[in-house]
């Protein structure tokens, strides 16, 4: 069973642990534990970590981008890579991250909560709740710079959710790769494993 605990700013936080009772406290942030560079056993665990480090290459892409221009001056609408990444923010958002978050609350997380890890599974989907909407309005803004009608005023709004966007969503894949994929790789057996990477594979 795996719960979590906040231990200070996500940048400055590597893997804690400690025993209480016949729980484990494990901190959200641990970009050098051994965890995230572990190998798989359950094909799903394995197409989960590869769906996360496709969006953590997005959410660095974005980050640069928002660092290049700041929120009160307009971006470049003649950079083709500006404009690609507008595109791979719409589609990645719309496709591979609803899809992933759709598959872990409608197959996923009911075999792990059955399992005794509802209260990791609970935090997921308060963390779902709350980045999927933020998600979509960027998406929204995405296309809008893509088309040239951006304002001024959207690109502010767009520069705000953009930052917050990749806090949020980094933050909730370094739970999944610490949490969530050592849970799956505890607690599901092969068959449903196999059946879980056939729904997932169906899913993309």
């Amino acid at each position: 069973m795996v719960a979590y605990l906040e231990c200070g700013p996500l940048d400055k936080v590597d893997l804690c642990q400690c025993e209480t009772a016949t729980k484990r406290l494990f901190c959200a942030r641990a970009v050098n534990s051994k965890a995230l560079n572990m190998e798989f056993v359950r094909q799903v665990s394995r197409m989960l970590h590869e769906e996360h480090m496709a969006a953590l290459l997005l959410l660095e892409r974005l980050e640069s981008a928002l660092h290049r221009t700041g929120r009160s001056e307009l971006p470049d609408m003649a950079d083709n890579d500006f404009l690609r990444l507008m595109g791979d923010l719409k589609a990645g958002i719309e496709a591979e991250i609803s899809n992933h978050f759709a598959f872990e609350e409608k197959e996923l997380f009911p075999c792990l909560r059955k399992a005794g890890d509802g209260g990791m599974v609970d935090l997921l989907c308060e963390e779902h709740k709350a980045i999927l909407p933020l998600g979509h309005r960027l998406a929204e803004l995405a296309h809008s710079v893509r088309s040239g009608s951006l304002t001024i005023d959207d690109w502010g709004t767009f520069h705000r959710l953009g930052g917050e966007f990749v806090e949020r969503l980094r933050s909730h894949i370094d739970k999944e790769e610490i949490g969530l994929i050592s849970s799956v790789e505890g607690t599901i057996d092969e068959e449903e494993d196999m059946h879980l990477a056939e729904q997932y594979a169906y899913s993309r």
